[in-house]
Formats: C-alpha cells, sequence, structure tokens
C-alpha cells in the first residue's frame, strides 16, 4: 500500500472511531474475531448441558475461514464432534486452493484412526 493509500486508510479509521460505538468500531476493525469467540463460547456453552455434534458440509467451503473455524473449535472445547465433510482428503496436510496456510487436521485422523 503506498503512502497515499496508508493515509486515506488512517482517515477512514479515525472518521468511524468518531462516529461508531465501541463494540460497533471493533466488530468493524476485526469482524471474523468478534464473531468467531462468542461462537465457540456461545458452543461450548450449549455443550455443557448436552455433548453436540456439528456437522460442515463442504470443507472446501470454509476453507476461507479456516484459521478462525479452529479458533472456534479450541473456544467450543471437547463436548463437541465437530464433523467437516469434503471431496478431498482432509487429512493429507499441505497447500490447498492455491494458498499455503492450510495444514489439514492430521492429528485429529491420528486420534480417530
Amino acid at each position: 500500500m503506498g503512502k497515499g493509500g496508508a493515509e486515506k486508510l488512517a482517515q477512514m479509521k479515525a472518521l468511524l472511531r468518531d462516529r461508531l460505538s465501541n463494540t460497533q468500531y471493533e466488530l468493524w476493525l476485526r469482524p471474523d474475531e468478534q464473531i468467531a469467540r462468542p461462537l465457540g463460547r456461545g458452543l461450548a456453552s450449549l455443550a455443557k448441558k448436552k455433548p453436540l455434534i456439528l456437522s460442515l458440509d463442504t470443507y472446501e467451503i470454509v476453507d476461507q475461514a479456516d484459521f478462525w473455524l479452529r479458533e472456534v473449535i479450541n473456544i467450543a472445547g471437547p463436548r463437541l464432534v465437530w464433523v467437516i465433510a469434503g471431496r478431498k482428503s482432509l487429512v493429507q496436510s499441505g497447500p490447498w486452493g492455491g494458498e499455503s496456510y492450510f495444514r489439514g487436521y492430521v492429528p485429529m485422523a491420528k486420534i480417530i484412526t
């Protein structure tokens, strides 16, 4: 980002900071974090009453939210069973969709098999 772009971004942040409540501003600034963590806590609260199974179909669709999905899974805790469907083997680690962050779910697969 060039100097002009950085200045415009800073101006936009300052303008929004002045016009939005703290909650609204945090949601605008970090929407994934502001949604993922309460979702994980909510699922954990539900699972206290009765263990849950959550199924996601298909992994290729949630791939772009992989980092935050892992955060939700960690926060939700051990009383949830996650079923993540997909057309490709999720056990295999390595690049996915041209992105290098994808690591697969090898540790979980080793527990199950």
